[in-house]
Formats: C-alpha cells, structure tokens, sequence
C-alpha cells in the first residue's frame, strides 16, 4: 500500500513518476521532478506522495516519460514538465514546473502522452500530435520535431487516442484502429515492421 494518501479517484503512473487524484480533489506526486514534473517550482523529490496544492481541481492525468498534461474542469488541457522535444506544445523547448495552458487546440475531447510526444483526439474527431517524431510520431508524413499541434494527416471521425514510447493509436467512430509511428516490434499491429509516417488501418 503507497502510505500517506487519501481515498484516490484517479491514478496514473509515467515513466519516473506517479500521480493520484483524490476524491476531494486535491492531487497527489512522488517520484521523479528534476524537470518539474510535479508542477509546484519546487523540484524536490520526496520520498512519499506530497499533496501538490496547484493541480488541485485537475482530473484525466496523462504522463509521458517526464511531462504530464491534466484537464481542467472547464475541459482545457495543462502541460508541465520536460520539453526538450516539444512535448508540451507550447511553442518552444523550455521546461515547465507549473501548469500550462495549451495554445491553439480545437476543443479536445481526450488527450495521451508519449515517451516524449503528445496526442490529442479533438471534439470534431480531427487528430493532433506534437513532440519527437524520429519514427514518425507525428503522423504528418515527417520526422521533423514539431513543439506546436499539427494536424495527423488522414485521421478523421476518431474517437480516441492511445500513445507508446514511439507510436501512437486512434480509434475511428467505427470501430476501426489507426497506427503510426514506429514499428520495429510490430507495435502497429499490421503484419510489417515498417515504421508509418501516415496514420494507417
């Protein structure tokens, strides 16, 4: 039993690092912040969970290697932590040790982190991506770092994303899988073990 928590809603657990949403709404960290992952400036790495007072109200926690992206309760997406690769979206390549709004998204239904890349499947069934992209993470036909959303070539209607080390998944709104990324362990599901660039069936 992880000591010290209260009753926990939500859990989620990155490459280093954990997080837990209580039923009172308040948001508990251990682990790994030396980039700031627990999104508190503060970048000390206790021993046991600490309550992080300003993710207090933040719900659906997805973790990448060592950054994290929550929602809000008026359905915003933060980021924070290592953005050595773009992976917070925001523009640029610099950490964040406090939550961050992402700028210049359509509405987002959901959203999935990577080792070290983002997903996000919008309301309107468009999908996004940005970070790392050396296999193909961004589904854009590149394999060009991109720290802005760019839009996945061909996804459309899905209803929900799902992020590897290095590759990522959609769902269609008709039952059907979509893969790219990397590939070298037929992570793609589609008898090859060649690496995709565009989404793909």
């Amino acid at each position: 039993i992880v000591p010290g928590l209260p009753a926990i809603a939500e859990i989620r657990a990155g490459g280093v690092m954990s997080t837990a949403a209580a039923a009172d709404g308040s948001v508990w960290a251990w682990g790994h912040n030396e980039f700031g992952e627990f999104g508190d400036s503060r970048y000390v790495r206790p021993l046991s969970p600490v309550s992080v007072a300003n993710l207090k109200g933040l719900t659906r926690f997805d973790m990448g290697s060592m950054h994290v992206i929550a929602r809000d309760p008026d359905g915003a997406f933060w980021v924070w932590g290592r953005n050595d690769r773009g992976q917070l979206g925001l523009g640029d390549a610099d950490d964040r040790s406090v939550p961050t709004p992402i700028p210049g998204l359509p509405p987002m239904a959901q959203i999935a982190a990577g080792e070290t890349h983002s997903v996000a499947v919008a309301g309107d069934g468009s999908v996004w991506a940005w970070g790392a992209s050396g296999s193909g993470e961004l589904g854009d036909n590149t394999v060009a770092v991109s720290n802005v959303p760019v839009d996945v070539a061909g996804a459309r209607d899905m209803v929900a994303v799902a992020a590897g080390n290095i590759h990522k998944l959609a769902l269609g709104a008709d039952g059907t899988v979509w893969g790219w990324g990397a590939n070298d362990s037929y992570q793609l599901g589609d008898t090859t073990r060649r690496d995709a660039l565009l989404a793909r069936q």
